[in-house]
């Protein structure tokens, strides 16, 4: 599992708009990323105004293995 380097205590879930896109988002803060390397790099987090801009925050599920599996994010740590 990996926690969100932002809050330092939610963990970060891989989720999937209703566009199909998929990004990792912190369950305590909310902050966001949409490239899972940025995270175990250090780098910056995803932009929340542009992806609210994307898609409706309401439009949000887990993303299934499938997805996962699709997206190339399968090595990241899940529960």
């Amino acid at each position: 599992m990996l926690y969100c380097p932002d809050c330092l205590q939610g963990r970060l879930l891989i989720v999937k708009a209703a566009t199909g896109r998929l990004f990792l988002l912190c369950e305590e803060c909310e902050s966001a990323w949409d490239d899972p390397v940025a995270i175990l790099n250090g780098r910056g987090n995803f932009d929340f105004e542009q992806g609210r801009r994307d898609f409706a925050w309401e439009d949000i599920a887990e993303a299934s293995d499938e997805d996962v599996r699709n997206a190339g994010w399968e090595s990241l740590p899940r529960e």
